[in-house]
């Protein structure tokens, strides 16, 4: 993780420097604060932080909790207004030797560990003159000092800089499908390996968190959560919030996996949940599998949060490959589905779409849509797992009551919503009690 892996840094070598790059609104100012407060707060140092942008007050609003950790005299204005109330947190300078001494006996008053200075490129500008000295007298400080330096910048292009410093982070705002990507590219880490170079994060909670995921089937307690009028949860209580509280009865849900590079075992834990809550709520669940799957690889993962007799409720049903006829599989579906409903069970249907491809389109398309009606009618649910070589995708979607998008990102499997539109979610999941299944959003 990108703040840990600063952190060790900080502790392998005494006045380590990190140049962060990135237009604005990226996460810089973030990614700083966050990186202060694991410093002060959790590693019980000190901090300076330098602001040519606003003011102390301002830059408490925007981040309050920079109080609890970062005493005000430690926050200094360096924007050089004339209209300050303020004069002990106010950094005063007109030139180069000038800039340099008064950055220096604040470090030294202070015993600090941190110092940060957002934006290096507003004090070049302030100060004028030769750059590249004012670049090295600084890094000079820092490391006589002892003193670890964040300098923040707004350039993106390589410059001398980037020789002198130790560690360099580029900070990106890109787009996926129309929503917001974050990411940061680790371009330089001396001291430490670099793992990832690619690194996405968000800045939820006005938080830089680094997002990972851990997504894989395990063996776990899994909470029973209720369904609420006209709603079946998904079994992950985030899912339901994001949803409005769940699944509509007679819903048709439609989960595709849009890159290869989400792996079996991922999306099938996420429908999984699903499954599992239907069986402990005493309701009755149909599957034909997607491809890569198959009746036994099935029942042993649910196995993994269901007792035994309730997977009795269970029916797996193969399409056979080596037969075009699709109504005869159709009506073998249909006689366990009655048997299901002839308990007075609402039902979850999970249908591998992939597995059409095997029939003649029309016919999928003739039974696929009496599925969905049949399910609407009987308010039960539906979830149909797609990925983009499954025939008729495009008329699929169009029947869809809700329509969710799996991909991977930078090694982290994300889900959003096409059908409710919604931001991208990085998905990862806690053993705690119960397993839970935790959405964080890219924002």
């Amino acid at each position: 993780m990108v703040v840990h892996d600063v952190l060790r840094a900080f502790e392998k070598i005494n006045g380590y420097t990190i140049l962060v790059k990135g237009s604005p609104g990226t996460g810089k100012t973030t990614f700083a604060v966050t990186l202060l407060e694991e410093v002060c707060s959790k590693g019980g140092g000190k901090g300076v932080y330098i602001s040519t942008r606003v003011d102390p007050e301002t830059l408490y609003k925007q981040f309050p909790r920079i109080s609890e950790f970062v005493p005000a005299g430690n926050i200094l204005d360096a924007t050089q207004s004339e209209f300050v109330e303020d004069k002990s947190k106010h950094l005063r300078y007109e030139d180069f030797a000038s800039f340099l001494r008064a950055v220096f006996t604040k470090v030294e008053e202070k015993d600090v560990s941190i110092l940060i200075v957002d934006s290096w490129d507003a004090i070049h500008s302030q100060i004028g003159g030769d750059a590249e000295k004012l670049n090295v007298s600084m890094l000079d400080i820092a490391r006589k000092t002892e003193t670890n330096l964040v300098l923040i910048s707004e350039k993106e292009e390589e410059e001398k800089l980037d020789y002198l410093v130790d560690c360099i982070l580029l900070f990106k705002q890109e787009r996926e499908d129309e929503r917001l990507v974050r990411r940061v590219f680790i371009q330089k880490m001396r001291g430490i390996p670099i793992k990832e170079q690619m690194n996405l994060f968000t800045l939820h909670d006005g938080r830089f968190t680094h997002v990972t995921s851990n997504i894989a089937l395990v063996r776990a307690k899994k909470e029973r959560i209720p369904n609420k009028d006209a709603l079946f949860s998904s079994g992950i209580m985030a899912l339901d919030d994001i949803l409005g509280g769940g699944y509509p009865n007679g819903g048709f849900i439609l989960l595709e996996v849009a890159k290869e590079s989400v792996g079996l075992e991922s999306y099938w834990q996420i429908v999984l949940q699903t499954v599992a809550n239907f069986l402990h709520n005493d309701m009755g669940v149909l599957v034909i599998p997607e491809e890569g799957l198959d009746a036994e690889f099935i029942k042993e993962s649910i196995a993994n949060y269901v007792e035994e007799a309730k997977i009795r409720n269970v029916k797996v049903i193969n399409a056979d490959a080596g037969s075009d006829n699709l109504s005869e599989y159709f009506n073998s579906y249909m006689e366990e589905y009655n048997k299901l409903k002839g308990k007075g069970k609402h039902c979850l249907h999970v249908i591998g779409l992939t597995k059409m491809n095997f029939f003649d389109e029309n016919d999928v398309r003739v039974h696929l849509s009496e599925l969905i009606v049949r399910n609407h009618h009987n308010g039960d649910l539906m979830i149909g797992l797609m990925r983009p070589s499954t025939v008729l995708s495009g008329e699929i979607k169009e029947m869809a009551s809700i329509y969710l998008k799996m991909t991977q990102i930078d090694g982290v499997v994300c889900m959003y919503g096409i059908r409710p539109r919604t931001c991208i979610y990085g998905l990862s999941q806690e053993l705690g009690e119960f397993l839970e299944i935790k959405l964080t959003p890219i924002v």
